[in-house]
């Protein structure tokens, strides 16, 4: 059974509202920490600067800008009271 309260209604296919929040959350997380890394690259070592096409540490590195984005996003959507996401 679906309720308002629990699901929302995208293209014709219900998804969960928690769904739409982790979307929501990762997307930010993703556009937010590759935007900080590419504007840090040029003062990151050259180790931890990306090659684009291959797998290196600069990979890592920008995995991890956004990881900590995402932590930021996950408590900051838990602390604001009436948070939809």
């Amino acid at each position: 059974m679906l309720t308002a309260n629990c699901y929302l209604l995208i293209a014709g296919v219900a998804v969960s509202k928690s769904v739409v929040a982790n979307f929501v959350h990762a997307l930010i997380a993703v556009l937010v920490g590759n935007t900080a890394y590419f504007l840090l690259m040029p003062y990151l070592p050259l180790p931890a600067r990306h090659v684009t096409f291959r797998l290196d540490l600069g990979l890592v590195v920008d995995f991890w800008f956004c990881l900590v984005i995402l932590g930021i996003v996950k408590i900051v959507a838990r602390r604001v009271p009436g948070s939809r996401l």
